[in-house]
Protein backbone atom coordinates (compact mmCIF):
# COMPACT_ATOMS: atom_id res chain seq x y z
CA UNK A 1 0.00 0.00 0.00
CA UNK A 2 2.71 2.44 0.99
CA UNK A 3 4.72 1.91 -2.20
CA UNK A 4 1.63 2.34 -4.39
CA UNK A 5 0.61 5.45 -2.51
CA UNK A 6 4.02 7.04 -3.05
CA UNK A 7 4.35 5.95 -6.69
CA UNK A 8 0.83 6.88 -7.84
CA UNK A 9 0.03 9.94 -5.76
CA UNK A 10 2.83 11.51 -3.71
CA UNK A 11 5.60 11.53 -6.33
CA UNK A 12 3.52 12.62 -9.33
CA UNK A 13 1.90 15.45 -7.35
CA UNK A 14 5.12 16.34 -5.51
CA UNK A 15 3.37 16.16 -2.13
CA UNK A 16 6.40 16.53 0.10
CA UNK A 17 4.55 16.94 3.40
CA UNK A 18 2.18 13.98 3.09
CA UNK A 19 2.72 10.38 4.18
CA UNK A 20 1.03 7.25 5.48
CA UNK A 21 1.45 7.29 9.23
CA UNK A 22 3.38 4.44 10.84
CA UNK A 23 4.34 4.81 14.50
CA UNK A 24 7.18 2.29 14.01
CA UNK A 25 8.93 4.17 11.20
CA UNK A 26 9.88 7.70 10.22
CA UNK A 27 10.80 6.65 6.67
CA UNK A 28 9.65 9.28 4.19
CA UNK A 29 9.00 11.98 6.78
CA UNK A 30 10.63 13.76 9.67
CA UNK A 31 7.75 15.50 11.42
CA UNK A 32 5.27 13.75 13.67
CA UNK A 33 1.61 14.60 13.09
CA UNK A 34 0.01 17.20 15.32
CA UNK A 35 -2.13 15.88 18.11
CA UNK A 36 -5.82 16.00 17.69
CA UNK A 37 -8.19 16.51 20.55
CA UNK A 38 -11.43 15.55 22.16
CA UNK A 39 -12.41 18.97 23.48
CA UNK A 40 -9.31 20.04 25.48
CA UNK A 41 -7.84 16.54 25.94
CA UNK A 42 -5.01 15.59 23.57
CA UNK A 43 -5.48 12.18 21.99
CA UNK A 44 -2.11 10.47 21.63
CA UNK A 45 -2.93 7.21 19.87
CA UNK A 46 0.05 6.20 17.72
CA UNK A 47 -0.89 2.54 17.28
CA UNK A 48 -4.48 3.43 16.47
CA UNK A 49 -3.29 6.02 13.98
CA UNK A 50 -0.99 3.43 12.39
CA UNK A 51 -3.92 1.07 11.89
CA UNK A 52 -5.75 3.59 9.67
CA UNK A 53 -3.41 3.16 6.66
CA UNK A 54 -5.78 1.22 4.43
CA UNK A 55 -8.62 3.47 5.53
CA UNK A 56 -6.86 6.69 4.56
CA UNK A 57 -4.58 7.15 7.59
CA UNK A 58 -2.73 9.94 5.88
CA UNK A 59 -0.83 12.78 7.51
CA UNK A 60 -0.72 15.91 5.41
CA UNK A 61 -0.59 19.68 5.48
CA UNK A 62 -3.43 21.86 4.28
CA UNK A 63 -1.27 23.00 1.36
CA UNK A 64 -0.72 19.40 0.23
CA UNK A 65 -4.41 18.59 0.77
CA UNK A 66 -5.33 21.44 -1.55
CA UNK A 67 -2.84 20.25 -4.18
CA UNK A 68 -4.29 16.75 -3.98
CA UNK A 69 -7.90 17.95 -4.17
CA UNK A 70 -7.19 20.11 -7.22
CA UNK A 71 -5.31 17.28 -8.95
CA UNK A 72 -8.13 14.85 -8.18
CA UNK A 73 -10.85 17.04 -9.68
CA UNK A 74 -8.68 18.37 -12.51
CA UNK A 75 -8.13 14.81 -13.78
CA UNK A 76 -4.43 14.54 -12.91
CA UNK A 77 -4.92 11.33 -10.93
CA UNK A 78 -7.70 9.64 -12.90
CA UNK A 79 -9.12 10.07 -16.38
CA UNK A 80 -12.34 12.11 -16.50
CA UNK A 81 -14.31 8.97 -17.46
CA UNK A 82 -13.41 7.48 -14.06
CA UNK A 83 -14.72 10.60 -12.29
CA UNK A 84 -18.04 10.17 -14.03
CA UNK A 85 -18.22 6.54 -12.94
CA UNK A 86 -17.15 7.34 -9.37
CA UNK A 87 -19.94 9.90 -9.10
CA UNK A 88 -22.63 8.16 -11.14
CA UNK A 89 -24.27 6.51 -8.15
CA UNK A 90 -24.70 8.15 -4.76
CA UNK A 91 -25.69 6.05 -1.75
CA UNK A 92 -27.09 7.31 1.52
CA UNK A 93 -25.10 6.19 4.54
CA UNK A 94 -25.39 6.21 8.33
CA UNK A 95 -29.19 6.17 8.30
CA UNK A 96 -31.62 9.08 8.29
CA UNK A 97 -29.66 11.21 10.79
CA UNK A 98 -26.89 11.84 8.26
CA UNK A 99 -29.17 12.13 5.22
CA UNK A 100 -27.37 15.07 3.59
CA UNK A 101 -24.28 12.86 3.24
CA UNK A 102 -23.98 10.38 0.39
CA UNK A 103 -21.14 8.24 -0.95
CA UNK A 104 -20.04 7.55 -4.49
CA UNK A 105 -16.97 5.45 -5.21
CA UNK A 106 -14.50 6.78 -2.65
CA UNK A 107 -15.93 10.29 -2.54
CA UNK A 108 -18.52 11.90 -0.36
CA UNK A 109 -21.23 14.36 -1.34
CA UNK A 110 -22.80 16.76 1.10
CA UNK A 111 -25.78 18.88 0.14
CA UNK A 112 -28.37 20.29 2.46
CA UNK A 113 -31.93 20.03 1.13
CA UNK A 114 -33.37 23.38 0.11
CA UNK A 115 -36.22 23.14 2.63
CA UNK A 116 -33.65 23.14 5.45
CA UNK A 117 -32.54 26.63 4.42
CA UNK A 118 -36.16 27.81 4.64
CA UNK A 119 -35.88 28.21 0.87
CA UNK A 120 -33.63 31.24 1.31
CA UNK A 121 -30.87 29.81 -0.87
CA UNK A 122 -29.98 27.03 -3.27
CA UNK A 123 -27.56 24.97 -1.15
CA UNK A 124 -24.33 24.18 -2.97
CA UNK A 125 -23.08 20.65 -3.45
CA UNK A 126 -19.81 19.78 -1.72
CA UNK A 127 -17.87 16.80 -3.14
CA UNK A 128 -14.78 15.43 -1.38
CA UNK A 129 -14.24 13.86 2.01
CA UNK A 130 -13.86 14.49 5.72
CA UNK A 131 -11.68 12.80 8.32
CA UNK A 132 -11.90 11.53 11.88
CA UNK A 133 -10.29 14.63 13.37
CA UNK A 134 -12.71 17.00 11.61
CA UNK A 135 -10.38 17.53 8.70
CA UNK A 136 -12.03 18.10 5.34
CA UNK A 137 -11.29 18.57 1.66
CA UNK A 138 -14.24 19.48 -0.56
CA UNK A 139 -14.84 20.91 -4.00
CA UNK A 140 -17.91 23.01 -4.79
CA UNK A 141 -18.47 22.29 -8.51
CA UNK A 142 -21.01 25.05 -9.22
CA UNK A 143 -18.70 27.67 -7.74
CA UNK A 144 -15.41 26.04 -8.80
CA UNK A 145 -14.16 26.52 -5.22
CA UNK A 146 -11.87 24.20 -3.27
CA UNK A 147 -12.07 24.15 0.53
CA UNK A 148 -9.65 22.36 2.88
CA UNK A 149 -9.23 22.60 6.62
CA UNK A 150 -9.10 20.87 9.95
CA UNK A 151 -10.34 21.48 13.44
CA UNK A 152 -8.10 18.75 14.96
CA UNK A 153 -11.08 17.70 17.06
CA UNK A 154 -12.79 14.34 17.50
CA UNK A 155 -15.59 15.56 19.76
CA UNK A 156 -18.14 16.55 17.13
CA UNK A 157 -18.39 14.78 13.76
CA UNK A 158 -20.66 17.47 12.36
CA UNK A 159 -18.17 20.31 12.85
CA UNK A 160 -16.84 20.39 9.25
CA UNK A 161 -20.40 20.35 7.87
CA UNK A 162 -21.50 23.20 10.12
CA UNK A 163 -18.53 25.18 8.82
CA UNK A 164 -19.38 24.30 5.21
CA UNK A 165 -22.94 25.51 5.73
CA UNK A 166 -21.64 28.83 7.06
CA UNK A 167 -19.38 29.04 4.04
CA UNK A 168 -22.31 28.28 1.74
CA UNK A 169 -24.10 31.33 3.14
CA UNK A 170 -21.17 33.47 1.95
CA UNK A 171 -21.09 32.15 -1.63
Amino acid sequence: LKESFYARILKPLNLQNTYLYDCESTEGHTAQPMNFYNKDKALVLPKTMSSFGADGGIVSTLDDMLLFLRAYFDGKLFAKKHHERMQSQWNRVFGPFFFPIQYGYGVMKFRLPKFMTLFTMEPPEFVGHSGANASFAFYIPDEKVFVVGTFNQADQESRPYEFLLKLAGCL
